[in-house]
């Protein structure tokens, strides 16, 4: 109950009306999902199939997508 809406609320996926977030003592600051990324949060979906594949692609691809913004850099 609330597990998933928490770790979406630290994950920058939805905002949070109050409240702070600490992770290892250290204030969350980033407001961006890519730049709480880069300081080494990661998300597992709850439900996988839905939230964290394309389904048309292979696992290999999959693997890829998450790592495309280091190497194209679109407009």
């Amino acid at each position: 109950a609330g597990r998933s809406e928490l770790f979406d609320c630290i994950m920058g996926r939805h905002g949070h009306a109050t409240g702070t977030i600490f992770i290892g003592g250290k204030k969350v600051r980033e407001r961006d999902t890519t730049r709480r990324i880069r300081r080494g949060l990661a998300l597992i979906p709850e439900d996988r199939q839905r939230e964290g594949l394309v389904s048309i692609l292979s696992v290999a691809s999959n693997l890829t997508l998450a790592s495309l913004s280091r190497f194209v850099r679109l407009f």
